[in-house]
C-alpha cells in the first residue's frame, strides 16, 4: 500500500514537472514571437508614415528608398538583438545552475553590422568544473572576442579594401569605422589563398604566364611583385577574350624558388600533368626561365608584347623595317637581323640612341630561340589588372609585408576566393567548441623556465549545458548551432 502510494507521488510530481518545463517552452516561444510582431508592427507603421509624408511633401523616389532603407535597417538591428536576447535566455533556463553560475547579467556589448550598430546585453558565466568565465551566447553564435565589428561586416570592409585604398573602403562603408581600422582588419590576415578546386582535369594544354610589377617601398627601395598564373586557354565571347579556370599566385621574395613550387604543386595536384603540354611564357626575365625546372617538358616561349617592343624601339616606329625584322626574326635568320640592326645604326648620329638599339637588338638575339608565331601571351595585362591598379597605379609607398598582403588579397579576389570565410578562418576552429590550455601541472611545463609544453594535448569543450537542450525554442538554436 505504501509502495503504491510512493508511486502515485512520483508520478504526480513528474506529471506536474513535465507540465511545468512544457509552460515554460510555450511562454518563451509565445513571448519570443510577441516581441518580433511588436518590432515588425512598428516598422510597419514608421514606413506607412515615411509614404504619408512622401506624398504630402513631394519629396522623390529616391528619398522614399533612403528612408525605407534606414527603417528597414532598424528594423533588422532590433531583430538581431531580440534573437540574441533570447539565446541568451534559452541558455540560462537550460544550464546546470549548480556548475554554471552568474557572475555579471546584463553586461552591455556593442556590435557593428552591416546595418548598423546592435546593442547586444549579455550574462558573464563561471564554470566550476572546467574554471573558467564566458558569455554563453557570444560563444554559441561564434562572436569574436573583443572584436567590435561583425565578420560580415569586416569581410565588407576588407573586400572593398582589396579595390580601393583603405580611406574610401571605409566611406563605402558608411564612414562608421575609421582608415586605420581597415588597415588594422587587412594587416591581422594571417593566411590568405583562396580555396582550390579538388577536381583533377585531364587537358591537352596548360599555360602559365609571368611577369613582375614594380613598385615602391616606404623606404624609399623599389622592389618586385612576381606574378604567374595558370590556366586551360583562351574562349572567345563577343566582348572579350576569357580565360579558362585561372589561378593566380604572387611574391614579392627576391628567390623565386616558393612562388614555383607554389605553381609546381597547383598544377600536379589539379591537372594530370604528364599527359599534357605544359606551355610557359613571358619576357624572358631569369626568375621567370627558372619555371622552366617545374616541369620536364616544359615549352618556353617569348611574349609578343616585350617582342614588339623590342622591334619598335629598333626601328624607331618604321612600318616598312618592323616588317622585315619581324620576318628575320620569325625565320630565325640572325644575319638578316645583324644587316637590319646596321643599317639602322649607320643612319643614327646619336650615340645613347645607338647604344639603345644595340640593347635592344641584343634582347630579341638572345632570346631567338624562344620566339614563336603561335605565343599568345596577356602576362602585361594581367599585371596592370591584378597588381598595378592597387599597388603602383597611383603614388603609393608600402611596406615589404603591407604590399605582399596587398597582392595576396588581389590574387585572393581573382581566384574567386570567400572573403567572408577568410574572416572566419581561424577564429573558431571548431565549431561550437572553444580551446584552452591544460591546467598547470608539472608535466606540461619545463622545470627551470615554467613554459608551456605545446606537445601536451590541447583539451576542447563544447559549451556547457548546451547538451541538456531538448525541447522548444532552446532546440531550435540548438539546431541552427550544430548546424
Amino acid at each position: 500500500m505504501k509502495t503504491d502510494k510512493s508511486d502515485k507521488l512520483n508520478k504526480l510530481i513528474r506529471e506536474r514537472g513535465g507540465r511545468n518545463t512544457a509552460s515554460h517552452h510555450t511562454r518563451g516561444k509565445i513571448m519570443l514571437e510577441t516581441i518580433v510582431e511588436q518590432v515588425i508592427r512598428s516598422t510597419v507603421s514608421q514606413i506607412s508614415l515615411s509614404a504619408e509624408k512622401t506624398i504630402r511633401e513631394h519629396k522623390t523616389f529616391s528619398d522614399l528608398v533612403s528612408d525605407t532603407k534606414e527603417t528597414v535597417n532598424g528594423l533588422a538591428c532590433k531583430l538581431l538583438e531580440v534573437i540574441f536576447t533570447a539565446v541568451e535566455q534559452s541558455y540560462d533556463s537550460s544550464r546546470d545552475k549548480h556548475q554554471i553560475v552568474v557572475r555579471n547579467r546584463n553586461k552591455e556589448r556593442n556590435l557593428l553590422t552591416e546595418f548598423g550598430s546592435v546593442r547586444l546585453r549579455h550574462t558573464l558565466y563561471y564554470d566550476k568544473q572546467q574554471s573558467r568565465y564566458f558569455f554563453a551566447a557570444d560563444e554559441l553564435l561564434q562572436i569574436e572576442k573583443y572584436s567590435r565589428i561583425e565578420n560580415n561586416l569586416q569581410a565588407s570592409l576588407v573586400s572593398n579594401a582589396t579595390i580601393t585604398s583603405f580611406g574610401k573602403a571605409s566611406t563605402l562603408a558608411g564612414n562608421v569605422v575609421s582608415r586605420q581600422t581597415v588597415h588594422n582588419l587587412v594587416k591581422k590576415l594571417k593566411v590568405i589563398e583562396a580555396e582550390a578546386p579538388k577536381t583533377k582535369w585531364n587537358v591537352q594544354d596548360i599555360y602559365i604566364e609571368a611577369d613582375e610589377d614594380h613598385i615602391h617601398l616606404n623606404n624609399g627601395d623599389p622592389a618586385e611583385m612576381k606574378l604567374v598564373y595558370v590556366h586551360e586557354g583562351r574562349e572567345n565571347t563577343k566582348e572579350r577574350s576569357m580565360l579558362k579556370n585561372p589561378r593566380y599566385f604572387v611574391s614579392i621574395d627576391s628567390d623565386a624558388d616558393q612562388i614555383w613550387n607554389d605553381v609546381a604543386d597547383y598544377i600536379l595536384t589539379n591537372y594530370s600533368a604528364y599527359k599534357s603540354n605544359v606551355h610557359l611564357s613571358g619576357d624572358g626575365a631569369p626568375w621567370i626561365k627558372q619555371g622552366i625546372r617545374i616541369m620536364p617538358h616544359v615549352q618556353y616561349s617569348l611574349d609578343k608584347f616585350h617582342l614588339q617592343k623590342a622591334v619598335t624601339n629598333i626601328t624607331s616606329g618604321r612600318k616598312s623595317l618592323q616588317a622585315r625584322l619581324r620576318r628575320n626574326i620569325y625565320n630565325g635568320n640572325n644575319q638578316g637581323v645583324n644587316e637590319i640592326v646596321q643599317e639602322i645604326c649607320a643612319g643614327e648620329t646619336v650615340l645613347s640612341r645607338r647604344r639603345e638599339i644595340v640593347r635592344s637588338a641584343l634582347y630579341v638575339k638572345g632570346n631567338m630561340p624562344y620566339i614563336s608565331r603561335e605565343t599568345c601571351c596577356s602576362a602585361e595585362g594581367h599585371v596592370s589588372h591584378v597588381l598595378s591598379a592597387r599597388l603602383s597605379s597611383r603614388p603609393m609607398a608600402w611596406s615589404r609585408d603591407g604590399a605582399e598582403r596587398m597582392a595576396k588579397l588581389r590574387a585572393f579576389m581573382f581566384n574567386k576566393g570567400d572573403f567572408r570565410r577568410l574572416m572566419q578562418d581561424g577564429k573558431f576552429p571548431l565549431k561550437n567548441s572553444y580551446e584552452i590550455l591544460p591546467q598547470k601541472k608539472k608535466n606540461n611545463f619545463v622545470a627551470h623556465r615554467g613554459t608551456i609544453d605545446e606537445s601536451a594535448p590541447q583539451q576542447t569543450y563544447s559549451v556547457p549545458g548546451i547538451e541538456k537542450i531538448s525541447t522548444g525554442f532552446s532546440q531550435i538554436i540548438k539546431n541552427l548551432i550544430n548546424y
